[in-house]
């Protein structure tokens, strides 16, 4: 049962992950046209940097998880 609980949690946590990291990547592909674009892919990369460590200490969690299912 908490294996099954763990492993539901440690599902959806990376779903989410992903989904963020996706995102992330997504802004960081855009290629900037003009002046104002640029200015706003810098703003967007100062923010991607800024929340960098919370994403990977959302990352890191999710793979505790799964070390945990492992162990049990």
């Amino acid at each position: 049962m908490l294996r099954n609980l763990l492993l539901q949690v440690a599902r959806d946590r990376c779903h989410q992950v992903s989904q963020e990291y996706a995102i992330k990547t997504r802004d960081l592909s855009e290629q900037p046209r003009g002046l104002r674009e640029f200015a706003e892919h810098v703003e967007i990369v100062r923010k991607i940097r800024t929340d960098a460590r919370h994403l990977e200490g959302q990352a890191a969690q999710v793979l505790e998880m799964y070390d945990l299912m492992d162990y049990y």
